[in-house]
């Protein structure tokens, strides 16, 4: 049986029960709050803990449900178009080309060949030492935010075999639980560890 990593409220903002749909308008920035047009009805498998959108295509980290692929071309009627269990806990979702990455919590991150959205093919999958809590992209590198493991950095020039190139260490009784990336910086958020359980 699955279990959720315990890694504090300070990502409770990510967990949200189904996928809602806002338009962002001028009524937003004039702070009446952007209408919902949509909503995902289904099942989703687990908490949204993130998601991604890439053209008219969704790609939603559920949890223990995987990764969830959703048609929001028209945004008031969502609908599935596929999904695929991962082994783990699917807590983050990064996109590059029809690559998805899914930072699956104590499995590490799972590569999925996403160019037939509605049948995701798995590539390849690294074990982190720690917990993949988030994954960001840039080019043939994937940057893991792996909680007390801290910062890893994979080569997935090839998607079958990634392989870690560099890690950095969290500072003591801290984990890193978020990562951007632009040019050649990465953002970590690094935050206090007692709410956290490892594996």
């Amino acid at each position: 049986m699955r279990q959720e990593p315990a890694i504090g409220t300070s990502r409770q903002w990510r967990m949200i029960s189904a996928l809602a749909l806002l338009g962002v308008t001028a009524a937003w920035a004039a702070e009446i709050g952007p209408p919902r047009i949509g909503r995902w009805p289904g099942p989703l498998g687990g908490p949204a803990e993130s998601v991604q959108v890439v053209g008219q295509t969704a790609y939603v980290a559920v949890g223990g449900g995987g990764l969830l692929i959703v048609d929001v071309s028209d945004p008031a009627h969502p609908t599935r178009l596929g999904g695929h269990d991962t082994d783990g806990i699917a807590l983050d979702v990064a996109l590059s080309g029809n690559r998805a990455f899914v930072a699956d919590g104590p499995a590490g991150v799972v590569v999925l060949d996403v160019s037939d959205p509605a049948h995701p093919v798995p590539l390849g999958h690294h074990d982190t030492e720690g917990e993949a809590l988030a994954v960001a992209v840039s080019g043939r590198l994937a940057f893991v935010a792996d909680g007390p493991a801290g910062l890893v950095v994979l080569d997935v020039s090839d998607p079958a075999n990634p392989v870690r190139l560099v890690s950095r260490e969290a500072e003591p009784y801290r984990l890193i639980q978020d990562v951007a990336v632009s040019g050649d910086r990465a953002f970590v958020v690094d935050t206090e560890s007692s709410w956290y359980s490892p594996k």
